[in-house]
């Protein structure tokens, strides 16, 4: 009789790119425009890929009376009723940029996403 050593090998798949839909890294996404005044059409940016929960970060500049709320699973919804004013914030002319950024709950990144919102 011969002895004989048992390896085992495991292989994990690599989780999927973490992406967000809408939003590209290397071209300006725009949302709807808008009127000051009036409640904004809700504009929803989800995470995929990855392992979630996902944690969003929001950079820039939204208009007064718009906010980024996440529902701290998937989604970052852009929602409010811009200020008044708003249609002379942003860039003097009611033209605001932001940028979204996603973290999954392993720490992997998504590629930074750009957006643009007009408040007329």
């Amino acid at each position: 009789m011969q002895a004989t050593d048992k390896y085992s090998i495991h292989v994990a798949a690599a989780a999927p790119a973490l992406v967000l839909t809408p939003g590209d890294p290397n071209n300006v996404t725009a949302l709807p425009d808008e009127a000051e005044g009036v409640s904004m059409t809700d504009f929803d940016i989800v995470a995929s890929g990855g392992t979630g929960p996902y944690t969003f970060t929001v950079g820039g500049n939204l208009p007064d009376g718009v906010q980024a709320l996440s529902d701290n699973v998937d989604t970052l919804r852009i929602t409010g009723t811009p200020a008044a004013g708003a249609s002379t914030g942003g860039d003097g002319a009611g033209n605001y940029d932001f940028t979204v950024q996603a973290m999954d709950s392993l720490g992997a990144q998504a590629k930074t996403a750009r957006f643009a919102h007009k408040i007329g």
